[in-house]
């Protein structure tokens, strides 16, 4: 139990420090305000793991692996250091992947990030009603680019 509150600590601590710095002391993160088409959120996270290695099955039930449940953790506390407060209403989600490896496809990844940012940008992930995902190389700093922005209901079929 000790070691895991160690690297929570070490995550906040890092994620505060990356804050800090893009913002001086004067100024802080501002949570998103007004109409939901003015609402928007932006933050760079930690790759996320495949959604092949998200579930997996124990003693006949099935449930989030280790990796999973260590990725949900620290994107939130990233989002959470970030300032990220939940958006009301429907979202549009803008998703940059750069990955370290050609390899895995880009929907596997999708699903685990909404996962993560569930309770910590929005509500619920039935909230996302648009989902916008590239995918890039960078070996050396693999990450997702994500922005987040409240959108007006979309127009009733006839």
């Amino acid at each position: 139990m000790v070691p895991e509150m160690v690297i929570n600590h070490r995550w906040c601590r890092q994620a505060y420090q990356r804050i800090t710095m893009m913002y001086p002391s004067d100024q802080s993160p501002v949570p998103p305000t007004g109409s939901p088409g003015e609402a928007m959120y932006s933050i760079t996270l930690p790759f996320p793991p495949s959604a092949n290695r998200y579930w997996r099955a124990y003693r006949g039930r099935v449930c989030k692996s280790a990796d999973a449940k260590a990725y949900q953790e620290k994107a939130g506390w990233e989002a959470k250091a970030a300032g990220i407060q939940p958006i009301t209403g429907k979202v549009a989600v803008t998703l940059h992947f750069y990955r370290p490896i050609r390899r895995g496809d880009l929907d596997n990844r999708v699903k685990v990030l909404l996962d993560a940012l569930q309770g910590i940008a929005y509500a619920d992930d039935n909230q996302v009603n648009e989902i916008h995902a590239h995918q890039g190389d960078d070996c050396k700093n693999p990450r997702v680019e994500v922005c987040i922005t409240g959108i007006d209901d979309p127009p009733k079929a006839r």
